[in-house]
């Protein structure tokens, strides 16, 4: 009887085929087959196999699908897991070292990383590593460096200053910062440059005055100092009767030998001025002089040695009278006739080259001068800044159009160096003689021009003079702005 109980409640618990899903208490073993079953999307009469899939089934291979069963995505996880640990490596992969291949494992690299920088911390140090002093050695660390870097930097601040540094002023004295020296400077240069002035501040003209520069008296002194000197010329200039180009010396020394040829004694050489006037002696003086040449006598006055413009024929003579002067000049017309006809001109053409039109560029000429009516000229070319021009091989010249080297030959352009002269096609020196510079006769229109060929000349400064004398009533040259 007892066995017999114990069959009935085995087949209670197991259930019969028709037992309905169910997860409740109590519920048989087919009902919770048929829940689980129902559960994960299989119903009845469906293989848990086709989810599942069987042993044997294949890898799957590429993305995931709506086909592919959970043994060959198992399958698929395995063999890529294998090929992943042949570019991974293991625990005890040794440590690359060296360049990088396609042989070395990912293990190798990390192990390579770990090993070499701990090598590097060795040599980069620590947060707290100590600051480095004095000179560079092979024990200290980059950090220690880094840390002297900035400890000295600091301590320079407090030297050199910050840009907001007011400028300093006065002497200088041991609290004063760098910057506000400098400030200082430049504070006081610039104070300076509006009493200077500039290279190109113009010169100067007519009386001092309050406004002007002393760049500009500077000028002023040397404009005039040359205009001055061209017409009282050298000790050693000879005399000439030439009046349009003559300098004072040399009217001077025409005199005396005018006088040489006149009645009286002969004047002697080297005699100083009052030797050549004479001391008003009326003696036989046995060099001669000028008045006692012209028979002046001792007791006349300053009327009567210059003339008294009365054009009369003065028993005594006049010097003026001799010369033919008008009478109705005064003393001022007199000098400014001499030297209006004697000083030779002075026109004058500066050239800062930068390669542009006009002004460098190869091929096309630099304008110097224009020539009006008949003149009588000579050029001086002298270099202030070495002239510059890529390659080394373009020429330059100096003349008139259809004759551009007529002036100055054809002549390598880099050649010419700053404080030479250039008048000829090897220029070499800062000395020569006054007769290197040629003198030319020009007609009307013959302008003065540079021609560059070949390579343009980027950089460097001339400065052109012409010395020139009018032939004609309209003769003329002047600088080409």
């Amino acid at each position: 009887m007892a066995k017999l109980k114990d069959t009935v409640e085995y087949q209670d618990a197991i259930g019969s085929r028709d037992d309905a899903a169910s997860a409740a208490a109590g519920a048989s073993l087919i009902a919770l087959q048929r829940q689980i079953l129902d559960t994960v999307g299989v119903y009845e009469g469906g293989a848990v196999t086709a989810i599942l899939g069987a042993l044997n089934v294949a890898a799957a291979t590429g993305a995931v699908g709506t086909n592919k069963t959970m043994m060959a995505y198992l399958k698929q996880l395995v063999t890529e897991g294998i090929a992943r640990d042949a570019v991974i490596g293991a625990k005890n992969t040794a440590a690359a070292t060296g360049a990088i291949s396609d042989e070395k494992l990912l293990m190798a690299y990390i192990k390579q990383i770990v090993t070499e920088s701990i090598a590097r911390d060795g040599v980069i140090g620590l947060k707290d590593t100590a600051a480095a002093t004095g000179a560079v050695t092979d024990e200290d660390l980059i950090m220690g460096y880094i840390k002297q870097l900035v400890t000295e930097g600091i301590a320079r601040d407090g030297v050199i200053g910050l840009k907001d540094t007011a400028a300093a002023t006065g002497a200088i004295s041991d609290e004063k910062l760098l910057m506000a020296y400098i400030k200082q400077i430049v504070t006081e240069g610039i104070a300076r440059d509006a009493v200077i002035g500039l290279k190109d501040t113009a010169a100067a003209s007519g009386a001092v005055g309050d406004e002007k520069l002393l760049m500009a008296y500077a000028k002023q002194l040397v404009t005039e100092g040359i205009a001055r000197d061209a017409v009282v010329g050298g000790l050693t200039d000879a005399a000439s009767d030439t009046v349009d180009v003559s300098t004072i010396v040399m009217l001077l020394r025409q005199i005396v030998e005018a006088v040489n040829n006149g009645t009286g004694a002969a004047i002697g050489e080297n005699l100083s001025l009052v030797d050549l006037l004479g001391a008003f002696d009326g003696g036989a003086d046995p060099q001669g002089d000028i008045f006692q040449a012209l028979g002046v006598d001792e007791n006349n006055s300053i009327v009567d040695l210059l003339g008294a413009f009365d054009g009369d024929a003065d028993p005594q003579g006049d010097i003026f009278q001799a010369l033919g002067v008008d009478e109705n000049n005064s003393v001022k017309d007199l000098i400014d006739i001499v030297l209006a006809a004697q000083l030779p001109k002075l026109a004058k053409k500066k050239v800062d080259y930068d390669g542009s039109s006009g002004n460098g560029q190869a091929g096309v000429v630099v304008p110097l001068f224009t020539v009006t009516g008949g003149v009588k000229l000579k050029l001086y070319a002298i270099c202030t800044d070495d002239l510059i021009e890529g390659e080394g091989d373009g020429t330059t010249e100096v003349g008139i159009v259809g004759t551009t080297d007529a002036l100055i030959a054809t002549t390598t352009s880099a050649a010419i160096d700053e404080g030479e002269i250039w008048h000829d096609a090897s220029p070499d020196a800062k000395v020569e003689l006054e007769s290197v510079a040629t003198e030319y006769i020009l007609g009307d229109g013959q302008n003065v021009i540079q021609t560059i060929t070949t390579r343009n000349i980027t950089d460097g400064t001339i400065e052109f003079c012409v010395e020139w004398t009018p032939l004609t009533a309209d003769g003329d040259v002047t600088p080409v702005s």
